[in-house]
């Protein structure tokens, strides 16, 4: 009972990182996307938030077809907006989302190739686990 827990471990440690690796996937094609097929839209900042201690917490509020969007911004960024200005914004239409002129992947990618690094380092660790378990009920 106690070898069958350690592939059940092993089966979700290989799930979380397959999961990992797909939503990095999914960011990096919207990305990438965004950059093929793009609409450049000129916008008007309603609000402008930022935060001096946490970098998650700055942002520029906006409207688009008369709805309200959310932009997450850098630090240094943020600070150079203010209420009123007007901005131009890269939008993908297929994932109703926009972008800041610059697009950058490369949290995207790493996080792709430490999961996928991983992964296969699990998936080889399971399988000479396995095949040792199974030459040892042979003997």
């Amino acid at each position: 009972m106690k070898n069958l827990r350690s592939y059940y471990i092993y089966f979700l440690c290989l799930f979380s990182l397959l999961l990992l690796f797909m939503i990095g996937y999914y960011k990096y094609k919207k990305a990438i996307d965004t950059v093929n097929f793009h609409e450049n839209v000129k916008v008007r900042i309603s609000k402008v938030v930022c935060s001096e201690t946490n970098n998650r917490y700055n942002y520029l509020v906006f409207s688009y077809n008369e709805t309200n969007h959310i932009l997450n911004v850098g630090m240094r960024i943020c600070e150079s907006y203010k209420v009123g200005d007007s901005v131009n914004l890269l939008y993908n239409r297929n994932y109703d989302t926009f972008y800041s002129n610059e697009i950058n992947t490369r949290n995207e990618v790493w996080g792709m190739t430490i999961s996928g690094f991983f992964f296969f380092i699990v998936l080889i660790q399971l399988f000479f686990k396995w095949r040792i378990g199974k030459r040892l009920k042979l003997h």
